[in-house]
């Protein structure tokens, strides 16, 4: 997560190179779970040659095809190895926050030196992750996906400082104000309790953790603020208006964005128009219905199925839902539940936020659904997946 952008190219090609040369020694009985993982990485090759040969856009969607080959040709199976790998994303979510987070400290108290008014913008959204150079949504999905890590650990294990890592990455959530992730996140989480205990601890459980939720919420200017303009924004957004034309108050920021890709796929539903002239003719379409903003600033849609749909037609989009929809249902019919957790918490995130369009989030996306999938589904010993739960 702290790595420059760079070496997670570099790494991506060299771990390809390394598994093809595996491939072509090898005999293996998992083609078809590696064609289902990566028909995106195929249907982005449709528009891979549009007026050059663009190296980017094929790097950045090999991440499709790279994990399925490395955990599908050498499956883990051993719980020990599985579970590092866990603890080892937690403990980075969890030093992420703190480094932030005394950062944020610094600033406030010692650079400014300002000892009697908390600026809440310093430990909020933007202005809080800027020294590590993430968006606020990613940065939240990877503690919502810890809290899940948590809660397995805690389930498994019975610690109690598993608990508190799980306020401490709530907290993390609500001060990088990401809406859609901190909700998600804690909806899940409700859902996983009682997929767990009894109904009557369930409920114990539930409203324990509303109070923790509301007393963090209610704490953080910045981020009770964001909640609640999120119910006023669906009905009314008055500077985005300005740059919407008289009739537009009533639709909120990424509506004006779902919108005009939608009228863009209805002229290319077939194949689209390619990752690389996606936001031309987004920007052409924001223009021709006066959305200036969305104009100047080049937005994407914000939602990675009306990307995905956009940029490479109706059955790359079909696709994308299939790749999530299929995990989902046979983690939930094996009960495996951090499983279910993570594709439930990526479902929900791409609904306003185009996630997989950044590599940060494609290769944190492909990278833990293999993994999982790999290791729940491809044992050849029943008793040791029905252990891993």
């Amino acid at each position: 997560m702290f790595l420059d952008i760079k070496f997670n190219s570099i790494a991506i090609v060299l771990l390809f190179l390394f598994s093809i040369t595996y491939l072509a020694k090898q005999r293996f009985n998992q083609r078809k779970y590696i064609l289902i993982f990566s028909l995106l990485f195929f249907f982005n090759l449709l528009h891979v040659y549009n007026e050059r040969f663009d190296f980017i856009v094929l790097e950045s969607n090999l991440s499709y095809l790279i994990f399925p080959l490395i955990f599908f040709l050498k499956p883990i199976v051993n719980r020990r190895s599985f579970e590092l790998i866990l603890k080892s994303f937690l403990y980075c979510s969890i030093a992420m926050f703190l480094v932030l987070l005394f950062n944020a400290i610094y600033i406030q108290f010692f650079s400014i030196g300002n000892f009697y008014e908390i600026n809440w913008f310093l430990f909020s959204y933007h202005d809080f992750v800027k020294i590590i150079n993430i968006e606020p949504v990613y940065a939240s999905i990877f503690a919502g996906f810890s809290v899940f890590i948590s809660f397995y650990f805690f389930r498994n294990t019975n610690k109690n400082y598993f608990l508190i890592f799980i306020v401490i990455l709530l907290l993390f959530q609500v001060m990088l104000t990401s809406r859609t992730p901190l909700v998600a996140t804690f909806l899940i989480l409700i859902i996983s309790i009682f997929q767990t205990y009894s109904f009557k601890k369930s409920m114990l459980l539930m409203l324990l953790s509303l109070i923790i939720m509301m007393i963090l919420v209610s704490l953080h200017s910045v981020s009770r603020n964001r909640l609640l303009s999120t119910f006023y924004g669906m009905q009314s957004d008055t500077k985005l208006s300005k740059n919407w034309g008289e009739d537009s108050g009533k639709l909120s920021d990424r509506t004006l964005k779902w919108d005009s890709s939608l009228e863009v796929i209805k002229r290319n539903p077939i194949i689209g128009v390619g990752a690389i002239q996606m936001k031309d003719s987004l920007v052409r379409e924001y223009k021709k219905n006066n959305y200036l903003i969305g104009a100047q600033k080049r937005f994407d849609p914000h939602n990675q199925y009306l990307t995905e749909t956009l940029s490479n037609g109706v059955f790359s989009g079909i696709a994308l839902i299939l790749l999530l929809l299929v995990p989902y249902i046979l983690a939930l019919r094996a009960k495996y539940i951090l499983y279910s957790s993570f594709v439930l918490l990526i479902v929900f995130s791409l609904f306003t936020e185009s996630v997989l369009y950044r590599q940060k989030g494609l290769v944190f996306y492909c990278f833990f659904n293999a993994l999982f999938f790999s290791f729940y589904f491809l044992k050849s010993d029943k008793r040791l997946r029905l252990n891993n739960r």
